[in-house]
């Protein structure tokens, strides 16, 4: 949790329940990495994934310097949802580390 930088919590008011959360990691010079964006189910299509993601753009544009780098691995069905944002599609690699239970 050393690299969070900012982070931001929907709350439904009348039951005192989270119902999403959302996670920016960094390390406050050229670099950001937007992590856990979750709703929960019961709540997807009713924008609160929309305000989580509008407050840590916000933080961003008062916070970040001129040209940091923000990125964040999404599916490709989630990407119309990241695109209002000024998300893009970019070349990336990653890797998978697959264990077998067995060995544990």
């Amino acid at each position: 949790m050393a690299a969070a930088v900012f982070g931001v919590v929907a709350e439904d008011t009348v039951k005192g329940e989270v119902i999403g959360c959302a996670l920016l990691l960094g390390d406050h010079a050229t670099f950001y990495y937007v992590k856990d964006v979750m709703v929960h189910p019961d709540w997807q299509g009713k924008r609160v994934g929309t305000a989580l993601m509008q407050e840590l753009t916000n933080w961003l544009e008062k916070n970040a310097v001129s040209n940091a780098l923000v990125a964040l691995i999404s599916g490709e069905t989630l990407e119309p949802f990241y695109q209002p944002f000024g998300f893009a599609k970019a070349f990336s690699m990653i890797r998978y580390i697959h264990r077998n239970e067995k060995e544990r």
